[in-house]
């Protein structure tokens, strides 16, 4: 039960943001805002907190989550490494 909850938020976490969709109805010259914006996950860091509640019911889950935990930290988006407890 736990291991595929523990899959599931760990491929939510893995996920990249796509850029965020231009507003309909303005117009093409909005240069305040600048153009490499991306869209903010507001799903990763609470798939993060997710990750470190189920770990913590286990001594072995807590250890394997550690290493993903790093390799998240490592590899992951701002916003995961950001969450990360």
């Amino acid at each position: 039960g736990n291991v595929l909850m523990i899959q599931k938020l760990l491929t939510l976490c893995g996920e990249h943001p796509e850029e965020a969709p231009a507003a309909e109805g303005r117009d093409n010259d909005d240069e305040d805002r600048p153009k490499d914006k991306l869209a903010f996950p507001a799903h990763q860091p609470l798939a993060v907190l997710g990750l470190s509640l189920v770990g913590m019911s286990e001594d072995i889950g807590s250890e394997m989550l550690l290493r993903s935990f790093e390799h998240l930290l490592q590899y992951g988006e701002p916003c995961v490494r950001k969450a990360i407890p």
